[in-house]
């Protein structure tokens, strides 16, 4: 049998043939054949961000060359085959290019706490290359961090010599659209089933469109039969998905579901320590402290307060104290924002639909009973409360369902006018 290095050459041959000049001179010129042993073939590259590249963008033409060849399938590795006299290998920041990730999304920056401990552990076993939990389900509302994790596996995922693919749904929806006119699902289908990791962000966007979640329900099992990580995040369950496939749902259930809460009081002190140090701010612990005390919805509130202090600080300048900081948030005395009544807000609603107040807090899943529990979420929404509050004073639901509920009532007003004009109501009585 012909030497690796001969065979490599053959395959070198009609890639020339295959590809543009340019990406040959720039991803294969420098390539060779190391060996060919139990059906392994192992290519040479001089560095990661090459293999890197390889294995993203042209694995599958390199399979099929190879095939050709050979007459038979190989497994293909890349190793490293490092000349001192040729450039030194590409940074972590185009290593994490290559992939759509950004190096700022870590582990090592991702803030953890009672929040957001299991997501994170969980995260992270993943990343490591362990399937115990496949596919993993990361709920939250936005804004808590789901993004951040899908990124920080991803990057530990390239740590740990696999191929991950990170992708919104809303961009791999665009995909699928453009490949039913261009007749290549099978290829979009190929591309993401044979990711190490693949990771798809908000994958609750799939809703309603029946063709798309066809192709993620193959590239789903084609992942999964394969032995590959699947790690999908959304705003809600599966089980609160509206016009998703019953087949999907069951399938992004199948794995360990985890959620992300609103950080406590501890967790919001640490997220802004670790933001002020990361953006080189001088804040001292007290001013930490007190813009740490007011609950917030989402982590990006949160690093919003602290930018208007800074900003703040900045315009006057002086520097930030915890006086100045009151008077940045608008918390000096008579200035407070005059939250609505929410017990007031539950009874106009109850009212308007007929439905007693305690059923709205209780626990019935009476459809005119959800429907005015929703209804009553929207419109503490509007009038200030945030989800943590709003979830409690709602029977103790939990943020992420009080956005879903928040999400179904914008859509249901904008073709409904009975429950438009319901919401409009029960607004109107609001004194601010």
């Amino acid at each position: 049998m012909n030497s690796a290095e001969n065979i490599w050459k053959s395959v070198l041959g009609q890639l020339q043939i295959t590809v543009a000049k340019s990406c040959y001179t720039t991803w294969f010129a420098d390539t060779k054949g190391i060996s060919y042993d139990n059906g392994v073939f192992v290519i040479g590259v001089k560095d990661d961000f090459t293999a890197a590249s390889l294995r993203q963008q042209y694995i599958g033409l390199i399979e099929r060359t190879l095939f050709k060849i050979l007459e038979g399938r190989a497994e293909i590795q890349f190793t490293v085959d490092w000349d001192p006299s040729k450039p030194a290998k590409k940074n972590e920041t185009e290593i994490c290019a290559l992939y759509n990730l950004n190096p700022d999304l870590s582990f090592e920056n991702f803030v953890v706490g009672p929040c957001n401990a299991l997501a994170h552990a969980a995260a992270v076993q993943a990343a490591n290359g362990s399937k115990k939990y496949n596919p993993l389900f990361i709920c939250a509302t936005p804004g808590l961090g789901k993004t951040h994790l899908l990124q920080a596996i991803g990057q530990r995922s390239v740590e740990n010599n696999m191929r991950p693919i990170y992708t919104s749904c809303s961009a791999l929806v665009t995909e699928c659209i453009e490949s039913f006119s261009s007749h290549t699902t099978v290829q979009v289908e190929e591309k993401y089933a044979s990711a190490d990791v693949l990771m798809v962000d908000d994958i609750h966007n799939l809703a309603g469109k029946s063709a798309c979640q066809d192709i993620f329900f193959n590239i789903f099992n084609s992942a999964r039969d394969a032995g590959h990580q699947i790690v999908v995040t959304s705003d809600r369950t599966p089980d609160q998905m509206e016009k998703i496939d019953s087949r999907l749902k069951s399938r992004l259930e199948w794995g360990l579901m985890t959620d992300m809460q609103i950080p406590e009081y501890e967790t919001r002190k640490a997220i802004l320590k670790a933001y002020s140090i990361k953006r080189e701010l001088d804040v001292p612990d007290d001013v930490i402290d007190y813009i740490a005390e007011e609950e917030c919805d989402n982590i990006r509130q949160l690093e919003g307060r602290m930018n208007k202090v800074q900003a703040y600080a900045a315009l006057l300048n002086s520097p930030i104290t915890q006086e100045l900081a009151r008077q940045a948030l608008n918390k000096i005395a008579g200035k407070s924002p005059r939250v609505a009544n929410a017990v007031s807000i539950i009874n106009d609603v109850a009212r308007e639909m007929n439905v007693s107040p305690d059923d709205i807090i209780g626990s019935s899943k009476e459809q005119k009973v959800a429907l005015a529990r929703q209804i009553s979420m929207y419109v503490l929404k509007q009038a200030g409360v945030s989800l943590t509050s709003s979830g409690r004073i709602l029977g103790n639901r939990t943020p992420s369902t009080v956005s879903h509920g928040i999400d179904k009532i914008g859509n249901i007003i904008a073709s409904n006018q009975e429950i438009r004009s319901i919401v409009d109501k029960v607004l109107a009585n609001i004194v601010r």
